[in-house]
């Protein structure tokens, strides 16, 4: 007769074996550029003396890209988020659309540099005070990289100019984790000139291009 304990740990192995193989068929290459992907944002925005001093909230984004060849790419995203002031007692709604086209040249089989410019739209709507509604350009310019076969670690630079003297640069950090081809969550990090933000998400993957 067979030991339940030696046919238990056969059959774990067997499975930690398989997960492994999956796991490094499915991403073995390097960074996937079509996907759409939704999320949890928060927002820390230090306005000084202005409106009552700081504001912080969270919100919703949502986004996609697609790979029309595979060194360009086209994206677009959109954030709402709600603010209350540390201060007084108004709140605002803070929400950016934001659509454009990048380049993601690759360093190496795991590694792409990856440029972006894309038209930019923002929106403030504070309470007892009115809306403003402000459009632009925004600038990207960063890496991505594979450090394992399901694991993907992107960091870079961010600029911002909406016109009248509003522009700000940013620094950028993020994570993503593919459990299956298709499905994976993330995490990222963002501090800029006054704004600091963090997201939490989930992603799906999709073909590569057209």
């Amino acid at each position: 007769m067979r030991s339940t304990k030696t046919t238990s740990f056969q059959a774990g192995t067997a499975l930690l074996a398989s997960a492994l193989l999956m796991t490094t068929a499915f991403a073995a290459e390097g960074p996937r550029y079509t996907y759409v992907e939704a999320g949890y944002v928060s927002l820390d925005l230090d306005n000084g003396s202005s409106f009552g001093g700081d504001l912080d909230g969270d919100g919703f984004a949502i986004g996609g890209s697609l790979a029309v060849t595979d060194m360009f790419h086209i994206f677009t995203d959109y954030s709402d988020v709600d603010l209350d002031s540390n201060n007084s007692g108004f709140s605002a709604d803070y929400s950016q659309f934001a659509i454009g086209g990048g380049i993601n040249y690759p360093m190496s089989d795991t590694v792409d540099v990856v440029g972006q410019l894309a038209y930019l739209d923002v929106e403030v709507d504070v309470d007892s005070f009115g809306s403003a509604d402000e459009s632009g350009y925004g600038l990207y310019g960063g890496a991505r990289a594979m450090i394992q076969p399901a694991w993907e670690v992107n960091g870079g630079i961010s600029y911002s100019d909406l016109g009248d003297g509003i522009d700000g640069t940013s620094f950028s950090l993020g994570t993503l984790y593919s459990f299956t081809e298709m499905f994976a969550v993330g995490a990222g990090f963002s501090v800029g000139d006054d704004v600091t933000s963090w997201t939490v998400g989930a992603r799906l993957y999709f073909g590569e291009s057209l």
